[in-house]
């Protein structure tokens, strides 16, 4: 990675984040989950857009095939490498990413976290037909 910044104190900003960018990736991925599950009886419109489904079905393929085959995430890799080339284990890293960290990361076994990942994925693909895609856009009555 040798276009990432040599300085010390860039990486470790550019460390925080990216773990960041990354707990947001994994909170869109459970909380919308959690809004579409709700969002349908509720018939909340907006969880059936085809761009934030697809988007959300997309995130969780990804990740589920990443932990099948055991390849780690690009963010947690690039997180790594940040603190590597500032020289700052996690356990000097900010409040904020040593927090972020915590949340996400959990001590089990890859296989584990596969299972895992693969029911959610399941459930997310059940939930399209739960609640289904609005693949095209309505017609207003004017535009009849």
């Amino acid at each position: 990675m040798d276009w990432l910044p040599d300085d010390p104190r860039t990486c470790l900003r550019l460390a925080d984040a990216v773990v960041t960018l990354h707990f947001c990736v994994v909170a869109f991925i459970v909380g919308g989950e959690l809004a579409i599950l709700a969002g349908g009886p509720w018939r909340w419109e907006w969880v059936r857009r085809r761009w934030f489904r697809l988007l959300h079905l997309g995130l969780m393929v990804l990740v589920a095939v990443q932990s099948v085959f055991g390849v780690l995430c690009p963010l947690t890799t690039l997180e790594n490498e940040l603190r590597w080339r500032a020289g700052q284990p996690l356990e000097q890293a900010s409040f904020i990413g040593r927090w972020l960290h915590e949340l996400l990361f959990v001590d089990v076994e890859p296989a584990t976290l596969a299972w895992c990942y693969c029911g959610f994925g399941v459930l997310v693909l059940c939930s399209l037909f739960l609640v289904p895609v609005r693949w095209r856009r309505e017609r207003s009555p004017s535009a009849r």
